[in-house]
């Protein structure tokens, strides 16, 4: 009887259950959340192979299987006049059935805001916020702020987000002003921000690109008006410098701006500017403010920032992520700057839809749009995780962008930003971005750029478990040098958070140097060619190997190089040149008979010593180290019987390595 009573009360609260799930779906006035006249079920594990009670049980069943799964789970159709409900509580109590319910659908997770030029954001489907709107919509405390021309504090989308200073009294309606710096921070009415120009307290924006980008970061969302920005709520402060009559700023007010936002409590700094000239006082506000994370836009002048940079972008600091631009097939906007070493990152900014002043809307498009999606991206982090340190929050944007072949070797991420995994995914362990360069010889240089490395140092380690020399490190660069014995394979990093991801790198004439490569110290060092150590010299140019002379320090000295020239018994021609792998290949350099160093690019043709041996010679006198290029070189020898001058093998041997 206990046991009917238990069965009775299972069911009733199976049944209620069900109708609670279905009835809501259906009191919602959504789609519904089954497909209509569809059930799956699951008969329990028993042996049917050698009965047919399997086939007795479906028919039993009264149904239509319309297919048939592994583990004896199996779609059925039900008869018309059947509902959900009631072919549901039946099947399930057949005691030869194991599971019956609904066949459930699945939504895609995405939220939609109503705003009515949503379908002109294009970039939210592309970086994932309808997604990421499922977990997370930004929060007020969230304070970003803006160095920029204003914003527009009154625009109907962003008002109800703009950062207001409640230690101000602010009594009028709005606009207005009591005439009075109620906070003592020397800025009267300074409710919505500052303006740094003018040291008032009113960052109303006269230009328009500052609201622009505060529509990219924090347009209401899903309030019926204009656009969402990528925040819902959170609290844009405006930190105006940026003159309208020309569209520039000074540093002396763009400073302002920065100790301001900090001392209000900004955790982000937008900078969607820059500038050609490399300025202390800038680079230190920004580095002192290390509880902040800066987003800097890259540039719009089609250039390579790792050549030539712009700045703030390209101060090496921790706390700034540099932004290039892409559109809405992820490929670098025409106009964007790129660098894979300088530019982290890259972000929507063609045809980017957003507000301007006077309750606007346009469509801009540059590297500062760009810059506001990634200023959204990380107040959006930090309002799901408001503990998040600098470095994390910046590693969360980097590591989790959607790579690929369109930005490889232009970005350091070689990726676009991607909302919904920056919120989602865990995020472990150094990592590397890239090698520079990921070629070169046994004793060169690599700088490898990555992040939590650490700033202790830990190992570098390349193919066949060679560890590298450490020459300097720090939590998002490395600079080693390349093992003795080191062949082409992979890169990794090991620390105390663990191992790295891999990287190729390429060891550039690591078969061809048959003999160690010789150290040039600063006092410089004799360096004697010899059958008997160093690669045979032959008159067939696919036998012209590079010799290491190893590399030439700071302050140079004196290198004296000698040939042995035993093994020709008849008059040759030696060619030779140094070469350098580190610096720009046209600079590959020949000896004249005078000693001089002469670019091969230069020379009417190579310089030869004529050698009527067999007799050892001195061929090149004396060479001072401090007239090359700080780097490694390599020497090249090659003979050609005399009157038989061939410039086209020597010029294979240089670059054919």
């Amino acid at each position: 009887m206990i046991s009917a009573v238990n069965s009775l009360k299972k069911c009733l609260v199976f049944l209620i259950m069900l109708w609670l799930a279905i009835g809501s779906e259906l009191s919602a006035g959504e789609n519904k959340s089954y497909v209509e006249g569809e059930l799956l079920i699951q008969l329990r594990q028993q042996d049917y192979a050698v009965t047919d009670k399997r086939a007795r049980i479906l028919k039993a069943l009264d149904v239509d299987v319309i297919k048939n799964f592994k583990n004896n789970v199996y779609l059925l159709k039900l008869s018309k006049d059947e509902s959900i409900v009631s072919a549901t509580r039946r099947l399930s109590e057949y005691p030869d059935v194991e599971f019956a319910e609904p066949n459930y659908r699945r939504y895609i997770t995405s939220v939609i805001p109503n705003d009515p030029l949503f379908d002109s954001q294009w970039a939210h489907e592309n970086i994932q916020s309808g997604a990421v709107w499922e977990i997370e919509k930004g929060k007020e405390s969230i304070i970003v702020a803006l160095g920029d021309s204003g914003v527009d504090y009154a625009h109907k989308d962003l008002k109800n987000n703009v950062w207001t200073n409640d230690e101000e009294d602010w009594k009028a309606s709005g606009p207005g002003y009591n005439g009075i710096d109620d906070d003592g921070d020397g800025y009267i009415d300074n409710y919505f921000g500052i303006n740094a120009i003018t040291g008032s307290g009113d960052p109303m924006d006269d230009d328009g690109h500052g609201t622009h980008i505060a529509g990219i970061i924090g347009a209401e969302g899903n309030n019926s008006v204009g656009i969402s920005g990528i925040n819902w709520h959170v609290s844009v402060m405006g930190a105006k410098f940026i003159k309208a009559i020309d569209g520039s700023g000074s540093i002396a007010d763009e400073v302002e701006a920065i100790q301001f936002a900090t001392s209000k409590g900004a955790k982000i700094f937008n900078m969607s500017f820059s500038g050609s000239y490399f300025s202390e006082i800038e680079r230190y506000a920004i580095a002192n403010a290390k509880e902040v994370l800066f987003i800097t836009a890259a540039g719009n002048e089609i250039t390579d920032n790792d050549d030539m940079p712009s700045y703030p972008a390209n101060y090496d600091l921790p706390n700034i992520i540099s932004v290039a631009a892409s559109n809405q097939s992820d490929e670098l906007a025409y106009f964007s700057n790129q660098g894979k070493n300088t530019v982290s990152v890259a972000a929507p900014g063609v045809s980017i839809m957003s507000t301007l002043p006077g309750d606007d809307y346009e469509s801009l498009s540059g590297t500062s749009m760009a810059t506001g999606y990634v200023t959204g991206l990380a107040a959006l982090i930090l309002a799901k995780s408001p503990y998040t340190s600098v470095a994390n929050l910046k590693d969360r944007i980097l590591r989790t962008v959607d790579t690929n072949a369109n930005l490889q070797g232009k970005i350091l991420t070689g990726g676009r930003i991607n909302a919904y995994r920056a919120l989602t995914e865990s995020i472990t362990g150094p990592y590397i971005y890239n090698i520079s360069s990921d070629r070169g010889p046994v004793g060169s240089e690599v700088s490898i750029r990555g992040t939590s490395f650490g700033e202790t140092p830990g190992h570098v380690i390349f193919e066949d478990n060679l560890e590298a020399q450490i020459i300097s490190w720090t939590n998002e660069k490395i600079v080693c040098q390349v093992p003795e014995g080191a062949v082409t394979g992979f890169i990794h990093v090991e620390t105390s958070g663990g191992s790295s991801n891999e990287l190729h790198f390429e060891v550039t004439f690591s078969q061809l140097l048959t003999s160690p490569a010789i150290p040039v110290p600063t006092n410089g060092q004799s360096f004697t060619y010899s059958s008997a150590t160093s690669p045979v010299l032959s008159e067939n140019p696919s036998q012209a190997k590079p010799i290491g002379l190893g590399t030439v320090a700071t302050g140079g000295g004196t290198l004296s190089i000698t040939v042995n020239t035993y093994q020709f018994s008849d008059p040759v021609d030696i060619y030779f040149g140094l070469y350098s792998p580190e610096i720009d290949p046209d600079n590959i350099y020949l000896l004249t008979s005078g000693g001089a160093l002469q670019k091969l690019s230069e020379s009417v043709a190579p310089w030869k010593a004529n050698i009527t041996g067999p007799v050892d010679e001195s061929l090149f006198g004396n060479i001072q180290t401090s007239s090359l290029h700080i780097g490694t070189y390599y020497l090249y020898l090659f003979v050609t019987p005399t009157g038989n001058l061939n410039n086209y093998y020597l010029w294979i041997t240089s670059f054919g390595f």
